[in-house]
């Protein structure tokens, strides 16, 4: 999940960024820095390879999956620089998001339902893969697996937070670098580094260096994250999204990059403000700019729950 678009965005720009083979390119010669480690964002994958084939009540067997996982993150992280944060309850900004994620998962549901039934008929591989690649499909980080991995990792020396409400949220709050897949970490205002996992590697997104090839100040960028299709909202300028375009994304957040710079080298007047309150006016004059354009009536306050979440930091 995330800001739609990003990371293609960003390649597409060619902005600098570092690749590496260990996540400690970026912080080696910054011995007291803290990697604040996003669990579900940066380890999805390995938390559903862990625990995929484990029941709600085979404890042991959760536990055993706990310690392969955090045994993996080790190997990537050292534990007494590093910070885990888990999800706490849900919050209501986020209604948009899980609405969605519960529409495809009733969509695989009916399909794993359905193959199940055609393998029991006829069992072939090519069906049991399609039924496995299902299974996993469906498969999501429940508070059970949250709260295992929280139990064991903290009796084996690892400082864990659980986030009063979603954990980038947390992290944003707190700023500086951060281990996710989850773009949108890249747009909240004090976060300095986003380390992702990619191919095999891993990429080092720093904003002190993205920002000024962009030509875009902090308070820029966070708008661009805010008016995009994100978690929290729809992207309400946005045409309707052609089937098979994977290209889509990309382009639309090209396109906000460019209407942004329009408004930037435009008379804009922004006095002495900053952080959130010159987020906002940059936000009021983006919805000016492309109600005017489009001919649409959409009010600033439509992006009431990204504001608050990207902004109100």
């Amino acid at each position: 999940m995330g800001v739609a678009g990003t990371w293609s965005f960003l390649q597409y720009k060619q902005v600098d960024v570092t690749r590496s083979n260990t996540t400690q390119h970026d912080v080696g010669i910054h011995s007291s820095s803290i990697i604040h480690l996003d669990l579900v964002g940066g380890f999805y994958d390995s938390i559903q390879r862990c625990f995929l084939n484990c029941h709600e009540h085979q404890k042991g067997k959760k536990i055993a999956a706990a310690k392969r996982f955090l045994a993996e993150v080790n190997t990537m992280f050292d534990k007494k620089r590093c910070i885990l944060y888990i999800d706490g309850t849900p919050t209501m900004q986020r209604d948009f998001a899980h609405g969605k994620r519960l529409d495809n998962l009733l969509e695989v549901q009916a399909k794993l339902e359905n193959e199940v039934r055609e393998y029991n008929k006829v069992r072939t591989k090519a069906r049991h893969r399609t039924v496995m690649y299902l299974a996993r499909k469906l498969f999501r980080v429940s508070p059970d697996i949250e709260q295992t991995i929280r139990t064991t990792a903290e009796s084996t020396g690892w400082k864990v937070v659980v986030a009063k409400g979603e954990a980038e949220v947390e992290i944003g709050k707190t700023g500086g670098i951060v281990f996710t897949r989850d773009s949108d970490m890249l747009f909240y205002p004090k976060i300095e580094t986003v380390i992702c996992p990619f191919d095999g590697a891993f990429r080092f997104y720093n904003k002190g260096v993205l920002l000024p090839q962009l030509e875009l100040t902090s308070e820029f960028f966070t708008v661009m994250g805010i008016i995009a299709k994100n978690d929290y909202e729809e992207d309400f300028y946005s045409a309707e999204k052609v089937e098979g375009n994977r290209d889509f994304y990309r382009d639309r957040m090209a396109d906000i990059y460019k209407e942004l710079v329009d408004i930037k080298k435009g008379s804009f007047n922004v006095g002495n403000l900053y952080g959130s309150a010159l987020i906002q006016v940059i936000l009021k004059a983006y919805v000016s700019f492309m109600n005017a354009k489009t001919g649409k009536r959409i009010a600033a306050d439509a992006y009431e729950n990204s504001y608050s979440i990207f902004a109100l930091q």
